[in-house]
């Protein structure tokens, strides 16, 4: 593994390469697009871009954030993979035969000396992530902690939603029944033309931000959220040239009711964002609108997953499949990275035993 290299990019190749993108199991953090958008509009001038070649291939991608990592009142050297706001996913970004620990292990100690690290952090990495699948087998030291969990549901085979909670479908049939009786007709409506998505982009931040999401100081909706609305207007408009975005509007009545952002890697399709006007809470339109989605994707031959994204509590009363999400900590083959790895040693040793002591 000797001829891996690894070259800092800019945003015309990151651009013209889609690495990883065509493969089934694809997810949205291997797609240069999503990168491209964190790059120039999420963190402008903050986000460095590794291509990783072997034999002047590019086999893979490598996108961080250089900062810093405090620990018992000591400062080290930190680089780790954009985490904010928006972004729930993120990965490393390598082709099939090159996820393994010899390169990890190749690109790191090249990285080390391009870019001195003490650690390198990898936020909210999926357990079906091209970095989960290289580790095993990693000379260097590493850690994984607590992420949260990635909710997802099958739908590859016609009866794919009999896996759902039964009672939850019929509730959600009885709430479409009890909104077309109570207010009018209900509709879904989907958009995919770019010609018409930056109009219907800021249809859909209004009802996304309506209700307590919109209240001064909560930040949680676009509309209060200037770089989450201003990233994920450009993630739309880059991902919808080729029908890989779409908005989907829920009316009751001619009212717009839920309103939710996808966009598709792969054979999966990501939801981003989702929300619903206050108005109709009582019939629940976001549920009637996820509904009809997963209905819909059920019956594409092309769409295998529809994936949530992150893991929110409503998606209990579905019974939505999940999977674990991870932070993946590599400590470098320095002084400041023996200290942190030790420490984190430390750490786990006096759980250990408060848990002994508890027992």
């Amino acid at each position: 593994m000797q001829s891996i290299s690894i070259e800092r990019v800019d945003g015309g190749e990151i651009e013209k390469i889609a690495v990883g993108v065509v493969e089934a199991n694809a997810a949205f953090p291997h797609d240069p697009r999503w990168i491209m958008a964190i790059r120039d509009v999420l963190l402008p001038g903050q986000l460095d871009v590794f291509a990783l070649r072997d034999d002047n291939t590019t086999v893979g991608f490598l996108p961080l954030v250089r900062g810093v990592a405090r620990s018992a009142g000591l400062t080290f050297r930190l680089l780790e993979t954009p985490v904010d706001n928006p972004l729930d996913l993120t990965d490393a970004q390598l082709i099939p035969s090159h996820r393994n620990a010899r390169v990890l292990d190749a690109s790191f100690a090249i990285l080390s000396r391009e870019r001195p690290w003490d650690l390198l952090r990898f936020g909210k990495v999926r357990q079906r992530s091209h970095l989960i699948e290289s580790l095993p087998g990693l000379s260097y030291r590493y850690a994984l902690t607590d992420g949260g969990a990635s909710a997802y549901c099958d739908v590859s085979t016609p009866d794919a939603l009999n896996s759902l909670s039964k009672e939850q479908l019929r509730n959600v049939d009885r709430l479409r029944r009890r909104a077309e009786r109570d207010h009018g007709p209900v509709e879904k409506i989907t958009v995919t033309d770019p010609a018409v998505a930056t109009r219907a982009f800021d249809r859909f931040v209004a009802i996304e931000s309506s209700g307590w999401k919109g209240v001064q100081g909560t930040r949680t909706g676009l509309a209060m959220d200037h770089r989450g609305h201003a990233f994920l207007r450009d993630v739309l408009r880059r991902f919808q040239t080729d029908g890989a975005a779409r908005l989907d509007f829920l009316t009751i009545a001619g009212r717009d009711a839920a309103a939710q952002l996808a966009i598709r890697a792969g054979r999966t399709w990501f939801l981003l964002k989702i929300g619903y006007h206050p108005d109709f809470e009582a019939v629940g339109p976001g549920s009637i609108l996820l509904k009809a989605f997963l209905e819909e994707m059920r019956d594409a031959t092309e769409v295998h997953e529809v994936n949530l994204t992150t893991n929110p509590n409503w998606a209990i009363r579905w019974r939505f499949r999940t999977e674990p999400v991870y932070n993946v900590l590599i400590y470098g083959r320095t002084w400041g990275g023996r200290t942190l790895a030790a420490g984190r040693i430390g750490k786990e040793l006096l759980k250990s035993i408060r848990g002994r002591l508890g027992r």
